[in-house]
């Protein structure tokens, strides 16, 4: 589906538009890089909650591409809000991007089918991710209650993943699985959770991995309301569509 059409179904369907300008660009690891945008005010409260995301529309070589990124570390005050970004190999236009935005640079961005992250507070939860999924992770961190317990697994697939920057909480453990074929590492830590049925999952990864994951879960009897599943990325492909 090209981006234009897109662009055409998502303003019938009402789906506001706002212009970003990057304000700052750190490299926070040689994979990752966070950018923090200022967004117009009607934008801000409207992507708070945590695991908030939206659609940049990236430029690259004549054509425009969609991709969704969540909203991070969200300052009303100061009008701000960020985006990390992992520089993916084989490298897409996201990355490329990425690499190159500086300061004064703007991307267009729209807001639609955002959901966010309900938490319960009773409840243990189990997180489980890798570095594309990690920002969305760390602000639902960000968020818990203090006393809340959160078990968080991250799968690594390059070296220095692990220097990838993970929320402090005091009540939540975090590991890193080193990546196999098909999740097969991931899978084996996250049946290794004590009491698993009883956790609300929140599982965003590599769309293979999350597949497998997803009939784990169930079978181990994870009902529909404490599960959530997202595939973020597809191993081998560049994500987004051109218009």
């Amino acid at each position: 589906m090209g981006t234009r059409f897109e662009k055409v179904v998502l303003k019938a369907l009402r789906a506001p538009d706002f212009t970003l300008t990057a304000v700052g660009v750190t490299e926070v690891t040689p994979r990752l890089r966070r950018v923090v945008f200022s967004g117009e005010k009607a934008l801000l409260p409207r992507i708070s909650a945590p695991t908030s995301w939206l659609r940049l529309w990236i430029p690259s070589g004549g054509a425009v591409y969609q991709r969704a990124y969540t909203a991070i570390d969200v300052d009303p005050d100061a009008g701000t809000f960020a985006c990390e970004f992992v520089l993916h190999e084989p490298e897409g236009p996201a990355s490329r991007w990425a690499r190159t935005v500086a300061p004064g640079d703007t991307v267009e961005a729209t807001l639609f089918g955002s959901d966010a992250y309900v938490d319960d507070p009773v409840t243990p939860a189990l997180l489980c991710g890798d570095p594309a999924s990690l920002p969305a992770i760390n602000s639902i961190l960000s968020a818990a209650p203090a006393d809340r317990r959160l078990t968080v697994l991250l799968e690594e697939s390059h070296d220095g993943d692990r220097d990838m920057p993970v929320r402090d909480h005091p009540g939540a453990t975090v590991t890193w699985v080193k990546a196999d074929d098909n999740g097969q590492a991931l899978a084996r830590a996250v049946a290794g959770v004590p009491d698993l049925a009883a956790h609300r999952c929140w599982v965003a990864a590599e769309t293979g991995v999350i597949k497998r994951l997803r009939v784990d879960l169930k079978a181990a009897g994870i009902g529909k309301q404490s599960l959530t599943v997202r595939g973020y990325w597809i191993k081998g492909k560049a994500m987004g569509t051109a218009g």
